[in-house]
Parts: structure tokens; C-alpha cells; sequence
């Protein structure tokens, strides 16, 4: 069964990556368990689909899940930044509305973090307390690169 979130703030999570094809219905529903409201995938398609995630968005859906995925090459970054300010913004406002959100990747360590940390940067928290935070919560280095964290680092800011 999946691991308890790593919560980062009372809201936000990150997630080891979902067990796929026959366990994907109960890891769904331990995410609900858990308290989780929304499931953000950061996988690609092809990648989704090898790891047995293909159903990840009607399995999330079967356990009362919002879901969104906002695909990134693995251990890369966005590759165009108005498309993940727009899909920031969607998160944002998810947020807004109360919603607990777990972010997941393959490994939980490279984009799902990055997701994550632009969040908390864009809510006015430093960059560098962002990523110490992330990394102390998920008890590990983050992000898995350093082109991720240049990448957050020079390309998010505060927003009002």
C-alpha cells in the first residue's frame, strides 16, 4: 500500500509515485483516506502508462479524486513556463478552495518537488526555505537536479 503523504504544509504533499494496474483503485482510495482531495501527476504519458498509470485520472475519479497532470520529462524542468504558471495558478486556486493536493512523480524527488516548491515561492516563502523545507519533510535531498532548482529558483516570484 502506498506510503502516508509527506506533508509539506497542512494542505500540500508530496507522494511516493502510485503502485499501477491492480493496486491503482486502493492506492486511489488510501490517498482519500489520507485526507487528500486532489492528485496531481507529473508523469508523461508514455511514462504513465509503463508504470501501470495509464487509468491514474478515472481510478482517481472512482475514489472521489480530483486529479491534473502537467507533464515533465523526467529529471528535466517545464519546458514552457506560461503553461506551468497557468497550471500553478489552477493548483492556487485549489488551494484556495480548501483543497489538500499530493504531488507525485516517478521517484517524488525531481518534479514533484519543483512543483511544489514554485507554489511555495509564489506565496511568498524565500527559495531557499522552500527547498529546505521540502527536503526536510521528504527526509531527502530535493530536487533531484540542479537544473530544477536554477530553473524554480530563476523563474519563480511572489505572487500577489
Amino acid at each position: 500500500m502506498i506510503a502516508a503523504p509527506y506533508w509539506i504544509t497542512d494542505q500540500l504533499a508530496i507522494v511516493l509515485r502510485p503502485w499501477g494496474d491492480n493496486f491503482l483503485d486502493d492506492e486511489m482510495l488510501a490517498l482519500r483516506t489520507a485526507g487528500i482531495d486532489v492528485v496531481v501527476s507529473m508523469l508523461q504519458k508514455d511514462e504513465a502508462r509503463d508504470l501501470g498509470l495509464a487509468d491514474e485520472e478515472v481510478s482517481a475519479k472512482r475514489a472521489g479524486l480530483l486529479f491534473a497532470n502537467f507533464a515533465i520529462q523526467d529529471r528535466s524542468v517545464p519546458h514552457d513556463k506560461q503553461s506551468f504558471n497557468e497550471f500553478l495558478i489552477i493548483l492556487e486556486n485549489h488551494l484556495a478552495n480548501g483543497k489538500r493536493i499530493a504531488i507525485h512523480c516517478r521517484g517524488s524527488i525531481g518534479r514533484a518537488p519543483l512543483t511544489i516548491a514554485s507554489l511555495l515561492i509564489r506565496s511568498g516563502i524565500p527559495p531557499e526555505t522552500a527547498w529546505d523545507h521540502i527536503a526536510a519533510s521528504r527526509d531527502c535531498p530535493v530536487p533531484d537536479t540542479e537544473e530544477q532548482r536554477e530553473w524554480v529558483d530563476r523563474h519563480m516570484r511572489p505572487h500577489p
